[in-house]
C-alpha cells in the first residue's frame, strides 16, 4: 500500500481544507514545523483516517476535542471534521473518508471507495484489515516517543515486549502459516466427520462410527470455543497496546514504567536464581547432617584416635607376653636378659603372661570397634561444609536482592499512583485489569488447545479401530483425510523453520542498515534474539551493553527497515520526530539511508531537528516533496508546499 493524498478538514489546528499530495510510490516526503503548531496532529490524522482512533497523552481522545475550535465556533458550537486518505494497493485506487459530526448525538461515518465505487461496511473492514491491520500499525506509524517498546524485546518476562514480538510475527506473516494449519485441520475434521457418518451407517462399525461422530462434534465445538477466546484475547491485547501507548506518551510516566518493567524483569530473574539455589541446596539434603556434625566429629575423632593408640600399645604388650610364655614353655632362661631363672621366677612370668593373653581377645574386639568408629568420624570430620555454607549464603543474598527489588517496585508504583491526573490513574488501573484478563484468556486458549489435542488422540484411536474392521470410506474421502492430515503435520513443522529463516534474514538486513547508520567503526553488526530483539556486536564479537538512547533509535530504525523488506504486509511509513535523540552526524546518516528502509517514507519533523540543505543534498532525487507547517493566527495552522520544491 502506498499513499497518494491526505485531505484534512477542520482537524485539530487545521481550519478549512488542506491537501498533502504524495505523487510517487517511491521516495521521501518531509513535513517540517516549529514546535507546538500541529506536527503530531498530522500523524493523528493518518491514524484517524485508517482506524478511527485518536490517542493522546492520557489515552483515547474524545473526537470532539479534535474539532478545530474556530470552525466549531463559526458553526454554532458544533464540531465537525473529516479526513480522506487516498492510496493504491494491488493496482487499484482506494479512497477512505472518515467524518465526525458532534451534534446532539455525535456520529462518525466512514466511506471507502475502490476505483470510485463505494464499498459496504463488511468490504471496507476486510480491505482495511488486509492493507493496514491495526495490530501492526506501530511499524507504519513510527513514534520516537515509543522507542522503549523496541528495547523491551531484549527483556525477559516482559508483557509489553511479548506483545511487540507477536506484532512482529504478524507483520512477517507467520500467522498466515498458522492459518494454513487451521485450514488443513478444518479439512481434516470435515473428512473425519464424513468417515464417521459412513461408519455409523455400516452395521459392522455402527458403534465405532457413532462414537467417532460424537468425538468430531466435541472437537468442532472446542475449536469454535478456542476461536472465540482467541478473538477476546486479541481484543484485550489491542486495548492493552492502546493503553500502554497512551501511558508511555507521558515522558515522566514513560521513564517510571520503563524502570518498573526493568525491575520486574530483574526480580523474575532473581526469583528464578533463588529457586535454582534452593534446588541445589536440596540436592545436598542427604549430607546436610554431616555439615552440622563435622566440627564435633573432628574433636571426637581425635579422642577416639588416642584410645586406638592406647589399645594398640596394650595389644603389643599382650603379644610380647604370648611370646614370653611360649619361650618359657621350652626354656628356663629369661626371654629378655637370657639368665637362668629359678622355678618361682619362671612361674611368676608365666602367670602374668596368662593374664595378658586373656585380655588380648578383648583388646582385639575393642580395637576393631574403635577403628570402625574412627573411620566414620574421620569421614564426617573431613566433609567440606563450605559448599553448604556458600549455597546458604547465596540464597540469603538473593532473598535480600529480591526484597530490595520489591522496595524499589513499590516506590515506583507509589510514584505512578501519585501522578496528578485521574485519567492517568484510571488507565493504570485498567491496564492492570486488562493484563489479568489477557492472562486468563491465554490460559483458557492454551487449555482448550490441550483438550483439542486429546480429542485428536481419541479420534485417531477410533479411526484405528475402524481399520481393524477393514472399513473403507469412499476413495475421495479417504484421500482427503490422508492429504489433510499430512498437510497439518507439514505446516506445523514449517512454522519453526520459517521463523528461523525470517530471523536470519532480519538479522542480516538490519545489520546492513545499522552499519550504514552507526558512526562508531567498532560496531560491526547486530545479533537477533529469539524474541526479535537486536543486540549490537563489536569488532571482537562481543555484545555491547549500556546502549545510548541515540543508538536505541538506530537499532529500532534498523529493525523497522528489515521488517519492511521482509514483511508480508508492506506500506508507507510515517515517522514522527525520528531524530530527536540523534546528533547531527547520525541524523545525516539516517536521512541518507531512508530510501533503503521503505519504498515510501513520510517524515514529520521539527524544523530544528535536521539540516534541510544537507537533507536535499543527501537524498537527491529521492526527496520527492517538502511541506512546511505555518502558524496562521492564534489557533490555526496552514500546510504549504516548500518554496524549495
Amino acid at each position: 500500500m502506498h499513499y497518494r493524498k491526505l485531505i484534512i478538514e477542520n482537524f485539530g489546528p487545521y481550519k478549512g481544507k488542506h491537501v498533502i499530495d504524495f505523487p510517487r510510490d517511491k521516495g521521501v516526503y518531509i513535513i517540517s514545523a516549529p514546535n507546538g503548531i500541529g506536527k503530531s496532529k498530522l500523524q493523528a490524522a493518518f491514524r484517524w483516517a485508517l482506524y478511527g482512533k485518536l490517542i493522546g497523552r492520557l489515552g483515547s481522545v474524545n473526537p470532539a476535542e479534535m474539532a478545530n475550535s474556530e470552525a466549531k465556533r463559526e458553526n454554532g458550537g458544533v464540531g465537525r471534521f473529516s479526513t480522506t486518505l487516498e492510496f493504491h494497493y494491488s493496482g487499484r485506487v482506494y479512497r477512505m473518508t472518515r467524518r465526525y459530526d458532534e451534534g446532539s448525538d455525535p456520529i462518525m461515518t466512514v466511506l471507502m471507495e475502490r476505483d470510485g465505487i463505494a464499498l459496504n461496511q463488511m468490504e471496507t473492514e476486510k480491505t482495511r484489515q488486509e492493507v493496514a491491520p491495526e495490530s501492526v500499525s506501530q511499524f507504519f506509524l513510527f513514534d520516537s516517543e515509543l522507542l522503549r517498546d523496541y528495547e523491551l524485546l531484549l527483556a525477559d518476562n516482559n508483557d509489553q515486549g511479548a506483545k511487540l514480538e507477536e506484532a512482529i510475527e504478524r507483520v512477517l506473516g507467520i500467522p498466515l502459516v498458522a492459518n494454513a494449519v487451521a485450514d488443513a485441520e478444518e479439512a481434516r475434521a470435515r473428512a473425519s466427520k464424513k468417515v464417521a457418518v459412513l461408519a455409523a451407517a455400516d452395521r459392522n462399525t455402527k458403534e465405532i462410527g457413532s462414537a467417532l461422530e460424537e468425538a468430531n462434534d466435541v472437537r468442532a465445538q472446542l475449536i469454535r470455543d478456542r476461536l472465540e477466546v482467541g478473538r477476546l484475547q486479541e481484543k484485550t491485547d489491542q486495548r492493552i497496546r492502546e493503553i500502554e501507548q497512551a501511558l508511555t506518551a507521558q515522558p515522566r510516566a514513560e521513564r517510571l514504567m520503563a524502570d518498573l518493567q526493568r525491575l520486574r524483569g530483574q526480580r523474575a530473574d532473581l526469583e528464578e536464581a533463588e529457586v535454582a539455589a534452593r534446588q541445589s541446596l536440596a540436592a545436598l539434603s542427604d549430607e546436610l547432617w554431616m555439615a552440622v556434625l563435622a566440627e564435633p566429629a573432628q574433636a571426637l575423632s581425635s579422642r577416639i584416635q588416642a584410645e586406638v593408640e592406647e589399645v594398640l600399645r596394650q595389644m603389643r604388650v599382650a603379644s610380647a607376653a604370648i611370646r614370653d610364655r611360649e619361650h618359657l614353655t621350652h626354656h628356663t632362661d629369661c626371654p629378655v636378659c637370657e639368665r637362668q631363672l629359678n622355678e618361682g621366677e619362671r612361674e611368676a612370668i608365666i602367670s602374668r603372661a596368662h593374664l595378658a593373653i586373656d585380655a588380648h581377645e578383648e583388646l582385639e574386639a575393642r580395637w576393631a570397634r574403635l577403628r570402625g568408629h574412627s573411620e566414620v568420624l574421620r569421614a564426617i570430620a573431613a566433609y567440606d561444609g563450605r559448599v553448604v555454607h556458600e549455597r546458604d549464603q547465596t540464597i540469603r543474598r538473593l532473598r535480600l536482592e529480591i526484597n530490595d527489588a520489591d522496595d524499589e517496585i513499590s516506590e515506583i508504583e507509589d510514584q505512578l499512583r501519585g501522578v496528578n491526573q485521574s485519567e492517568f490513574r484510571a488507565l493504570m488501573q485498567e491496564r492492570d485489569e486488562r493484563v489479568i484478563e489477557a492472562a486468563r484468556h491465554k490460559e483458557g486458549y492454551d487449555s482448550i488447545g490441550d483438550r483439542i489435542q486429546k480429542q485428536n488422540t481419541v479420534i485417531s484411536d477410533l479411526n484405528k479401530n475402524l481399520a481393524r474392521f477393514n472399513f473403507k470410506a469412499n476413495p475421495a474421502v479417504e484421500l482427503t483425510l490422508q492429504v489433510s492430515d499430512d498437510l497439518v503435520k507439514l505446516f506445523q513443522q514449517s512454522i519453526a523453520t520459517y521463523r528461523t529463516q525470517l530471523r536470519e534474514r532480519i538479522e542480516s538486513l538490519a545489520s546492513e542498515i545499522f552499519t550504514s547508520l552507526a558512526a562508531d567503526p567498532d560496531y560491526v553488526g547486530l545479533k537477533i534474539t529469539d524474541r526479535y530483539g537486536l543486540q549490537i556486536i563489536d569488532a571482537d564479537g562481543r555484545i555491547v551493553t549500556g546502549r545510548s538512547s541515540g543508538y536505541e533509535t538506530l537499532v529500532a530504525l534498523s529493525l523497522i527497515a528489515a521488517l519492511q523488506r521482509s514483511a508480508a504486509v508492506r506500506g508507507t511509513v510515517v515517522m514522527d520526530s525520528p531524530f530527536m535523540r540523534l546528533d547531527g552526524l547520525h541524523t545525516d546518516n539516517v536521512i541518507s539511508v531512508l530510501p533503503r528502509m521503505a519504498d515510501q517514507i513520510i517524515l514529520l519533523m521539527f524544523d530544528t531537528e535536521y539540516d534541510p540543505v544537507a537533507a536535499r543534498r543527501s537524498l537527491g532525487t529521492n526527496l520527492i516533496a517538502e511541506y512546511e507547517l505555518v502558524r496562521v493566527g492564534h489557533r490555526s495552522t496552514r500546510i504549504k508546499l516548500s518554496e524549495e520544491n
